[in-house]
């Protein structure tokens, strides 16, 4: 019998591991059942053959459906059939890693029928006595060190990568970028608990071949669960949909602003600007290369009227003037003072007759529910997004939509919403969310989002003055 060759035999013996890679190479559920003694449901065999037809797999799973299990046993199989591949496992937290993908791993090694082929660790399976052949990693990322994943290549290499959507988006960006090889694969696998980040935009991209799987379509899934889960947040809970039906939630968990919201938002039609309604323009200052953005809310009306690399105070100052005057009915400036905007709502009001107000990301919230002003704006932005029918004109939509989705939040030790850091909302999104920033800046009011600003008349003289003083200067 072919399993009673040891490792070193299987290899060296001409036809032996041919035959065994024939037999099960392409068909991981017939090895779980003939070597592992594994019959799995439909589902898993459904996200096994996957894993063979397409190179890169992305499963959206309820709870308890088994989804460390499949893919420990996915984790061997390739092992097994590929005398000389790479195997990297790996999940969103250092104990899901060693405390269940491990022992998942060890135990289907050992149980197996060709267990005396391997060596198996802590932390590795490997081929035993067969010199610089295949092995499975069980690898524990860092986020404070990503391009420790740019590390992993082989010609056949399999990255299996469970509650994918828990795990660093620039992590797992790494790790798709290392699938160079002739036979290189990508598993995600995941409680969809997220609207945004990598493993939530696989499910848009048609690279990725992905799936669901509901509490209802398993056999391991407790309906019990399911049942308390309905009692307790309803059926139509982002809960449900999460936990019980393994679809994304409608909103986030984590993000300050819904996707329902976000959705609408960017997909509402556009319509003119009514001259009854008093303008706010939100000026958000780039730094170290990223963009200044102007964007003006009047109503439930946001535009983006321009992005700028310039970061020359007297450029921001004449711009901003001119956009003034050209948008007579704006009756305030938010500034993004934060940084190298320290300077600018200061020389504004040297040359604009409307209210400056200087806003600092990191000054304290007007609101108590808010760990900081930049998680305020957000929040307010948020709100009116739900409120009123607002809608986008202007700007890149997709980079909006992406920035918006990624506005997720902590909460910090008071229990007040915490914005997650600017530097890890550009990590994911690729850069700095400048139009997303300054769009919220346009928000930064206390009451009602959609009344007037000012009751007073703006004094237009005033601003010819002021422009024409920006423009010589």
């Amino acid at each position: 019998m072919i399993e009673a060759l040891s490792a070193a035999e299987m290899v060296a013996q001409e036809g032996a591991l041919d035959a065994f890679v024939e037999r099960y190479a392409d068909d991981p559920v017939l090895f779980a059942d003939e070597i592992c003694g594994i019959q799995l449901d439909e589902k898993q065999a459904e996200i096994a053959r996957g894993v063979v037809e397409h190179p890169h797999v992305a499963v959206a799973s309820a709870m308890g459906c088994g989804k460390s299990f499949v893919a420990a046993l996915l984790a061997f199989w390739f092992l097994a059939t590929r005398a000389w591949s790479k195997v990297v496992l790996t999940s969103a937290k250092f104990d899901q890693t060693v405390t269940i993908l491990a022992p998942y791993l060890r135990r289907f090694v050992t149980q197996s029928a060709i267990s005396e082929w391997f060596e198996v660790s802590e932390r590795s399976a490997k081929w035993k006595g067969v010199k610089e052949a295949g092995f499975v990693m069980i690898w524990t990322w860092s986020a404070s060190n990503p391009d420790s994943a740019k590390g992993q290549h082989a010609d056949q290499m399999l990255v299996i990568a469970d509650e994918a959507s828990g795990i660093d988006d620039v992590i797992l960006a790494k790790l798709y970028e290392t699938l160079t090889g002739v036979e290189n694969k990508m598993l995600l696998i995941s409680n969809p608990s997220r609207v945004a980040g990598f493993f939530a935009e696989c499910f848009s991209d048609p690279e990725w071949h992905c799936l669901h799987i509901s509490n209802a379509e398993s056999r391991w899934a407790s309906k019990d669960t399911a049942v308390r889960i309905a009692n307790r947040f309803g059926e139509n809970s982002d809960d449900y949909r999460i936990n019980v039906l393994g679809l994304f939630p409608l909103k986030s968990l984590r993000s300050i602003i819904g996707a329902e919201a976000i959705d609408s938002f960017v997909e509402n039609p556009e319509r003119p600007r009514r001259d009854d309604q008093q303008s706010i323009l939100g000026l958000d200052v780039g730094a170290g290369g990223d963009w200044t953005v102007w964007a003006l809310r009047t109503g439930t009306r946001f535009e983006i009227l321009r992005k700028d690399k310039t970061q020359d105070l007297r450029d921001l100052v004449r711009v901003t003037a001119e956009l003034v005057r050209q948008n007579p009915r704006v009756a305030v400036i938010n500034v993004d003072s934060t940084g190298v905007g320290v300077f600018v709502p200061g020389e504004l009001r040297r040359v604009v007759s409307c209210q400056v107000v200087s806003c600092n990301f990191g000054e304290a919230s007007p609101e108590p529910d808010c760990a900081n002003f930049r998680t305020w704006i957000y929040r307010r932005l948020g709100d009116a997004l739900v409120d009123g029918e607002c809608f986008l004109v202007g700007g890149d939509r997709a980079l909006v939509k992406k920035s918006l989705a990624l506005a997720e939040y902590e909460l910090d030790k008071m229990n007040r919403k915490a914005l997650v850091p600017k530097a890890k909302i550009n990590a994911s999104l690729g850069c700095s969310p400048d139009e997303a920033d300054a769009l919220a800046l346009t928000c930064a009011v206390r009451g009602d989002l959609f009344a007037s600003v000012f009751v007073e008349p703006r004094n237009d003289q005033a601003a010819r003055n002021a422009f024409r003083a920006a423009a010589a200067w």
